[in-house]
């Protein structure tokens, strides 16, 4: 298959992937604040507390939408050079 420089990059980084702890690591150490912050703002009835935690959440979500969407061009490349690939090989 004939991928492109980013499509190579992005397949050799998802082969390789990352370990469940890092990735667990990785979202509690971006979403504990947070959560802290809401349980914090719940318990002592303080609606700025409650107000900073919703957005922190809003933000985190935004965040990882932005994130994902990022590579959509190269996943969509991608797809469509196996696909074709595939087929290819089906009617040969």
């Amino acid at each position: 298959m004939n991928f492109s420089s980013e499509e190579a990059a992005l397949l050799r980084q998802l082969a390789h992937g990352f370990g469940l702890g890092r990735r667990f690591g990785f979202y509690a150490a971006t979403l504990l604040p947070v959560v802290a912050f809401g349980v914090y703002g719940f318990l002592k009835r303080d609606y700025v507390a409650s107000s900073v935690a919703l957005l922190g959440a809003i933000g985190h979500i935004a965040w990882r939408i932005s994130a994902e969407t990022q590579h959509l061009q190269l996943y969509r490349s991608i797809a469509q050079k196996v696909l074709a690939e595939a087929e290819r090989r089906e009617t040969a």
